[in-house]
């Protein structure tokens, strides 16, 4: 299942996060009145998988009462801030694949930030952890479909940080 298009945070496709201890990705979603075509296709069934799960292996309760990936944002919230937005975090415990628009090409982790856009391909799943139990979204792996605004901390080419030292110098420092 492919998920719309969104922008990505906090990626961890190369590296495992220290907060959750996976591979993951959040990617926020304008709020689905806003899609068409293909984007409104994946929205749908994204939420349909969710409701059988909810149907199949929760007695039918509504999603809102079964914690569930989707999360609503909130302008007090320190960082899924957008009213407008809804965050879902996609995640895993082996790496996923990351390719660029062209799917036969794997990007590296350079190409990797928050900010960028994509989508994920996911299943949808329950979980039962020592009696917590809810609906997650398991990522496979991650499209990037096009460069956005980097988000978080940006790191300088070390071309702009430096600049020559003489040989003799840094040899002087050493005798």
């Amino acid at each position: 299942m492919l998920s719309p298009i969104g922008e990505a945070m906090f990626p961890y496709l190369f590296k495992v996060s220290d907060k959750s201890g996976k591979y993951d990705v959040v990617i926020r979603f304008e709020k689905p009145s806003s899609y068409t075509g293909k984007n409104k296709q994946a929205w749908g069934e994204m939420v349909a998988a969710a409701k059988k799960i909810a149907e199949d292996e929760f007695d039918g309760k509504p999603l809102s009462e079964i914690p569930n990936p989707f999360r609503e944002g909130d302008a007090n919230h320190k960082y899924f801030d957008d009213p407008d937005s809804i965050y879902i975090r996609f995640g895993t415990t082996t790496r996923p694949s990351f390719v660029g628009p062209n799917p036969k090409v794997n990007l590296d982790s350079g190409e990797c930030y928050g900010g960028m856009l994509g989508r994920a391909s996911f299943n949808a799943k329950s979980y039962d952890v020592k009696g917590n139990r809810g609906i997650t979204f398991y990522l496979n792996n991650f499209q990037k479909t096009g460069d956005g605004e980097r988000k978080g901390a940006e790191r300088v080419e070390a071309e702009d940080e430096f600049d020559n030292v003489e040989e003799d110098v840094a040899a002087d420092l050493f005798s």
